[in-house]
């Protein structure tokens, strides 16, 4: 059966009428399966990790002991999906197109980001036009602009970087809403819980600061997830029907709400421009229950903004792109206006992230190397709780064939932490903090990883392959804590039960795997 008959019977089997897909002119099915068996080693940290307590009105930072050492075996599908895509000629140089995107979990392991990617759609997904003359529009929850200059640098398909360090991550769901008491999860309807202050918002002395103990994956380790303020914190609660929301400080993003140009190959540069509507945005500025019993002014108006810009050129051989994103108000939160804290929170703070990236064919392979500069502006309005900061990454990666059906993989990519940090990040704060305490700025939050891998092609579809990965973490950092390639679905964090990773340790992971596209 080919992939057009597959893609009927798919429809059929969705409800939608088999006639209209025959009819249609390009529908195809399509989709991906690599499974893996792997082994991850976790070390054990002697640095002591952030925990919080109560001190007066305001939570401070104590040290707790880290984890021990681990080893785990572990089956996992990386990245599984199937979509349905298809384009439509209106003539003229005009043509409609679609893609329908999902995630799936052939191994049949439940996880709470099912909502997102494995729902029906949950992945890139989309519908619009193009012209051959002014180039295409289109609309829904796709990867950004920005996300794409990692297609323009990562040379490696097995262990690759674009989603560890690179891009501080990746994501996918809407903008983050100070607004939500909990979110609704997915299709299902059900709430994913009273948002918190946890690992996003710590209270320090008389500020809050974005302190996560990684290099700037805030929400992706628990470390301080004892910090939970809630309502308390002046959250307006409810249930928000926006759906799940993405990490607030990754810039490799799947936005829902999404809307992008891409123009048209001119001498061989394509340049794209897109922006997430602000669904969320309020309609006057919120007076929250705690600050109104404080005597607290009514808080700035939450309004989210989302553009994403990228210009990519290919030249024979070569290929090179430069993307360019900011984000306003994704680290917004509600706050109580205490004595001590003032109004806390800058409910549309900035960030914005600049990247660079090339690659060369070089005939018997690829060499490619990507460089990114992300800068998060101050979220608090109190100089006691200034915690912007800055991370500059990079990456080195390429690939070499082997014969005909081998290709030997590898890559290097590094953090070497965050800089130009606010007085909440560099400041120790009250009693009792250990000297051990490796701190939230500077090398304790670098990180590195290396990754070599071996793909053998069995078939145009098929192939198997082995990889090993390494991240080196530094004693407050936990890159690849949201990664499942390199260390399975399940890592060392809230005893062993979850993918997040305590800070400072390092991971070594080798895998067999099996590939299969269709």
């Amino acid at each position: 059966m080919n992939k057009k008959l597959m893609a009927v019977a798919v429809a059929g089997a969705l409800g939608a009428p088999a006639l209209d897909f025959a009819q249609a002119a390009n529908v195809s099915l399509y989709g991906n399966f690599d499974g893996t068996i792997r082994q991850s080693r976790y070390t054990s940290s002697s640095v002591l990790s952030p925990t919080s307590t109560t001190q007066g009105t305001n939570a401070v930072l104590l040290n707790t002991p880290q984890a021990a050492s681990q080893t785990k075996n572990q089956l996992h599908f990386n990245a599984p999906r199937w979509g349905l895509r298809g384009t439509e000629d209106l003539g003229g140089g005009l043509s409609a197109f679609f893609q329908m995107e999902s995630g799936m979990n052939p191994d049949g392991r439940a996880q709470t980001s099912d909502g997102v990617t494995a729902g029906l759609g949950g992945r890139d997904s989309y519908i619009g036009l193009r012209s051959n003359a002014w180039g295409s529009v289109a609309v829904g929850g796709f990867s950004t602009a920005y996300t794409n200059i990692a297609s323009i640098w990562n040379a490696v398909s097995s262990m690759g970087h674009a989603q560890i360090i690179m891009g501080n991550t990746d994501t996918t769901g809407t903008a983050n809403n100070p607004n939500c008491g909990s979110a609704v999860v997915g299709a299902t309807g059900a709430l994913a819980g009273l948002n918190t202050l946890s690992a996003a918002n710590a209270v320090v002395g008389s500020g809050v600061s974005n302190i996560a103990a990684t290099t700037g994956q805030v929400g992706t380790t628990a470390q301080l997830a004892a910090v939970t303020l809630g309502a308390a914190a002046g959250n307006l609660g409810g249930g928000c029907t926006q759906g799940v929301e993405g990490n607030a400080l990754s810039f490799h993003r799947r936005t829902s709400n999404y809307m992008e140009y891409t123009t048209p190959t001119m001498a061989g540069f394509v340049g794209k421009i897109g922006t997430a509507l602000a669904e969320n945005a309020e309609p006057t500025s919120q007076t929250t229950a705690v600050q109104l019993a404080n005597g607290g002014a009514a808080a700035t108006r939450f309004n989210p903004k989302h553009w994403s810009y990228a210009l990519m050129w290919t030249g024979g051989p070569f290929s090179a792109g430069i993307g360019y994103e900011t984000h306003q108000g994704f680290r917004g939160q509600n706050t109580a206006a205490t004595a001590s804290s003032g109004l806390g929170l800058n409910r549309n703070s900035k960030d914005k992230g600049t990247t660079i990236g090339g690659k060369w064919n070089y005939g018997a392979g690829e060499i490619g190397l990507g460089w990114e500069r992300l800068k998060y502006g101050d979220s608090s309005l109190t100089a006691a709780g200034a915690n912007g900061f800055q991370i500059t990454n990079w990456v080195i990666n390429g690939n070499y064939k082997v014969s005909a059906a081998g290709t030997i993989s590898a890559g290097y990519s590094k953090t070497p932490g965050r800089k130009s940090c606010g007085v909440a990040l560099t400041t120790v704060v009250a009693v009792p903090v250990a000297a051990s305490d490796p701190g939230l700025c500077g090398s304790s939050t670098s990180a590195n990883m290396f990754g070599l891998s071996y793909d053998h092609a069995l078939s145009k579809r098929s192939g198997l392959y082995a990889a090993y990965g390494k991240i080196n973490n530094g004693g407050n950092s936990s890159a690849g804590a949201t990664y499942n390639y390199i260390q399975g679905p399940l890592s060392n964090g809230a005893g062993g039960t979850t993918g997040g990773l305590i800070g400072g340790t390092d991971v070594t992971t080798w895998l067999v795997g099996v590939k299969h596209s269709f």
